[in-house]
């Protein structure tokens, strides 16, 4: 049996849209590389989180928001946490797909300021971002 051990950071709070609260917490478990941001409601149960799974200088993300929490940016609070992340993390680029239809998040995407790649295929849009300060960080590790 193997054991992990959770490295669990809690970020703060944040205010949704609609008033609503959540607490936010970056956890890196099973592995140092990869990590999981965490939205918690009052009551403590998880409403949506960000996984980031690293492959060198890159990594895929995932997020989720629970049915009853979206539509008021909790996805785009999880997805702005990793990538303020993955920059502590000398992580490059971010990739995420979604479906094309998914008009919060292409809104965040485009008015965020950050340097995206995007590519729309069969419906489903493909997405990398720079991390900022990662041009930076290579050329100074040159």
């Amino acid at each position: 049996m193997t054991s992990t051990t959770s490295s669990l950071v809690a970020t703060g709070s944040f205010t949704l849209d609609d008033g609503r609260t959540v607490d936010l917490e970056v956890d890196s478990a099973p592995s140092p590389a990869e990590f999981v941001v965490r939205a918690r409601d009052e009551t403590g149960v998880v409403v949506g989180l960000a996984t980031c799974n690293p492959d060198g200088r890159h990594a895929g993300v995932a997020v989720c928001v629970a049915p009853g929490w979206r539509r008021a940016r909790l996805g785009t609070a999880l997805l702005r946490h990793a990538v303020d992340e993955a920059a502590q993390r000398d992580i490059a680029w971010l990739v995420l797909h979604f479906a094309d239809g998914e008009s919060g998040l292409s809104s965040w995407l485009k008015e965020s300021g950050l340097v995206i790649a995007r590519r729309v295929s069969n419906g489903m849009v493909r997405v990398a971002v720079l991390v900022p300060g990662a041009l930076e960080r290579t050329e100074h590790a040159a």
